[in-house]
């Protein structure tokens, strides 16, 4: 991953929702965050991904610069221990940003943006379903990369007993597969929709075959 990229993501989101000069302070703290020693998927990895998808796709937000900083806060608390990463990741956002006296209809929507991660909710606006994808492209990727991401989150679950751990995840894929459409937007769901449902399908039927090993 090439910091610089990251860097000058930031800065054209930051310059966009305030029109001043980016907070170094903030882009170093989240950067600590992502590097976290626990995380194995929801590293600096799996951002500078989402800031590429989002990259790619920036010709259909409404509010680019806000999807951008919502990416790099997202993720920022992580603890696969706790159910409220989400909240608490939106909070340190909106908190950052009124200490860096960003308008508040501003931060609101970042707000927002963040929440919509929990993939438990309404998309309400095209940024909300646009970040969703984002957030979910991961699911459609090369199976190579794929393949790498369901070994990442079980590293990250280590702790999690086998037999439970493969329990849960066939339920979570499976959920994704049963829904009429994975991806929200037009543009997502024709580049990564059929990718999507090929993977999802091998890796539940991966974990079932180890099951029947067992």
């Amino acid at each position: 991953m090439q910091l610089s990229l990251l860097q000058q993501l930031w800065n054209v989101a930051w310059h966009e929702i305030s029109h001043k000069t980016a907070p170094q302070q903030g882009f170093s703290h989240l950067i600590v965050l992502y590097s976290e020693k626990h995380r194995k998927y929801h590293t600096i990895q799996h951002l500078y991904e989402c800031l590429l998808q989002a990259e790619q796709a920036k010709h259909l937000a409404a509010h680019y610069g806000e999807i951008i900083i919502a990416l790099w806060f997202h993720d920022a608390i992580y603890d696969t221990h706790k159910l409220a990463n989400e909240e608490q990741s939106a909070n340190l956002a909106k908190h950052y940003l009124e200490a860096q006296l960003v308008p508040q209809e501003n931060i609101q929507r970042i707000y927002d943006l963040i929440l919509t991660t929990k993939h438990s909710c309404t998309t309400k606006t095209t940024d909300e379903a646009l970040l969703v994808d984002i957030d979910l492209s991961i699911l459609g990727a090369a199976p190579s990369r794929f393949y790498e991401y369901e070994k990442q989150i079980r590293e990250e679950y280590c702790f999690v007993p086998e037999k439970i751990f493969n329990g849960k995840r066939v339920e979570i894929l499976q959920r994704f597969l049963d829904q009429q459409r994975i991806y929200r937007t037009d543009y997502f769901f024709g580049s990564h929709e059929k990718q999507a449902r090929i993977n999802l399908s091998y890796a539940i039927e991966r974990i079932n075959a180890g099951k029947d090993a067992n």
